[in-house]
């Protein structure tokens, strides 16, 4: 059945990002990246191509812990892991549903006997017509756990088809003939007790994203979700901007650039409140530059704020503080657009008469425009943008 499609934009940087699946699909996408369409228009070829390659930066996005981290705190969790559910349909393309062929020994009265080892390791009643094995060793095929893990597969693969299937060009279904047909409760235990008992490789990866697939989306006694979200668009942003316009890594940033607050009482020194610390979203710094970046989910219209600009002078005071004069310092908000990439000609500085020089803890603050769908392709390949920022 055909699926009508709504492309919006998530204006705010606190919207969420994704689909919603309802009796139509409604794709929320970061700003610029493509304009908002009418449930009466046919999506391109072209469009198509870069809504599949938006869930490839979506995909890119969710590999990373902290973010899934990020997704996990939210109040409201209506996160759907897109790399699990590709990594489940990958799996599945390259090496068809799970089938295991190991056969294992057991002690059985009925069946085949494997008289060479039945010899060997069990004891014979003996009697006037000979030896006789009340038990002995035969070989069955191992399937206590096989066809669950099978099964949940088909359930996991269905679903995801249904859910993203229309968006990324997979839209087969799987029959459930016996077993199975639904994932409770039930099925994380019997998928643990599984991956406890074996060594298959295979199997043990596949069960894994089955288990992440399932307590990642609730998809117990829940047949296809509604909300497909990503992330919220500011975390988004701000994870592409670290990665495209930074070359310091967080944990580097973590030691040098946090910002903290603490309430003090002064007569016992003891905390009273740890406010959350601050840091910017990305750092480029080579022998003779430091840029302090910090990503701005704004439209164009809009400047950021009071409270953004007292907190990016702040972060250069930090840099400027562990690093002194050996540098040449700048500072910039990084916002999304869907003109070309450039430097705006607007900056924010203190007023002049308070005298201070243009290189150090107080460098005005440039604004760069990034063209949402160059920093998105970007973002899928490691290509840096910062050489840009001049």
């Amino acid at each position: 059945m055909k699926k009508t499609i709504v492309i919006e934009n998530a204006k705010s940087g606190q919207d969420k990002i994704g689909l919603v699946i309802e009796e139509d699909a409604r794709i929320i996408l970061p700003l610029y990246y493509l304009d908002n369409i009418e449930s009466s228009c046919d999506i391109t070829s072209l469009e198509k191509q870069k809504l599949k390659r938006l869930v490839k930066a979506w995909r890119k996005y969710q590999k990373r812990i902290e973010n899934i981290t990020i997704a996990t705190d939210e109040v409201n969790k209506e996160f759907y892991n897109f790399d699990t559910a590709l990594n489940i349909i990958e799996d599945f393309v390259n090496n068809g549903l799970y089938m295991e062929y190991e056969k294992i020994e057991t002690y059985k009265r009925d069946g085949k006997i494997d008289f060479t080892k039945t010899i060997k390791k069990c004891k014979p009643i003996i009697t006037n017509q000979g030896s006789i094995y009340l038990k002995y060793i035969s070989h069955v095929k191992k399937v206590n756990d096989e066809e669950i893990i099978r099964n949940l597969q088909k359930i996991a693969v269905n679903s995801i088809a249904k859910e993203i299937g229309w968006l990324i060009g997979f839209n087969i279904q799987l029959p459930i003939e016996n077993g199975v047909n639904v994932i409770s409760k039930k099925s994380i235990y019997e998928l643990n007790e599984a991956r406890n008992s074996s060594f298959n490789s295979r199997k043990l990866k596949l069960i894994e994203l089955l288990l992440k697939y399932i307590k990642s989306t609730g998809k117990e006694n829940k047949a296809i979700s509604s909300n497909l979200f990503v992330a919220t668009a500011h975390h988004f942003w701000e994870a592409m901007v670290f990665k495209v316009f930074g070359n310091i890594h967080k944990t580097d940033i973590n030691k040098i650039f946090y910002i903290r607050h603490t309430y003090k009482n002064i007569n016992t020194n003891k905390n009273i409140k740890v406010l959350d610390p601050l840091k910017p979203d990305a750092i480029f710094m080579n022998s003779s530059n430091i840029n302090v970046i910090d990503a701005k989910y704004y439209s164009r219209n809009n400047l950021p704020t009071n409270e953004d600009i007292s907190k990016q002078f702040i972060y250069a005071a930090k840099a400027f503080k562990k690093y002194g004069n050996s540098y040449k310092y700048k500072n910039w908000f990084i916002i999304p657009t869907n003109s070309i990439s450039e430097v705006s000609d607007y900056r924010v500085h203190f007023d002049r008469d308070i005298n201070v020089g243009e290189n150090n803890e107080y460098s005005p603050i440039q604004i760069f425009y990034a063209n949402m769908e160059e920093v998105v392709s970007n973002y899928i390949s490691n290509e840096s943008m910062h050489s840009l920022l001049k």
